[in-house]
């Protein structure tokens, strides 16, 4: 038994060494730790800001996503707009008493009283009005992204 004791100086020496070591590396870590825990704070907010900034422009799309859709449901009148065909004006109108030219037109017909037919402009007055109706529908869904971060 005598020999078994000569080893025991080295094995608690070892052992030591051994804990050292990991107290030396638990130590490191958790000084690492402490010195990145107010980055990961930092960068933890950051991300909650980022959730909540897409979340805001998520409501915002879908706003007017829904917006888009009412109005392409929306029925579309199909009531003919025509304008009225101009009077023709002659080259050198009658000059009044005093100098001025009188108001009416060739026939002594006021402007606006000659109510033929002229083209139908209806379909691209009304695709005019949709694209104007989607525009305010941005326009909301912005106003609304804006409204959310106040």
């Amino acid at each position: 038994m005598i020999p078994a004791l000569r080893w025991l100086p080295t094995a608690v020496l070892c052992a030591g060494l051994a804990l050292g070591v990991a107290y030396g590396i638990h130590f490191l870590r958790e000084q690492g730790r402490n010195e990145l825990r107010p980055k990961v704070a930092e960068l933890e907010s950051l991300l909650a800001a980022e959730k909540n900034a897409r979340q805001r422009a998520e409501n915002a799309a879908n706003a007017y996503f829904s917006e888009l859709g009412h109005i392409a449901r929306r029925p579309v009148p199909r009531t003919p707009v025509r304008l009225c065909v101009t009077p023709s004006v002659p080259d050198n109108p009658a000059v009044g008493a005093d100098g001025a030219a009188p108001s009416t037109g060739v026939n002594g017909s006021q402007d606006g009283a000659n109510l033929d037919a002229g083209p139908d402009i209806g379909p691209e007055l009304y695709g005019l009005a949709q694209s104007c109706d989607a525009e305010i529908a941005k326009l909301r869904a912005l106003q609304g992204w804006i409204n959310d971060v106040r």
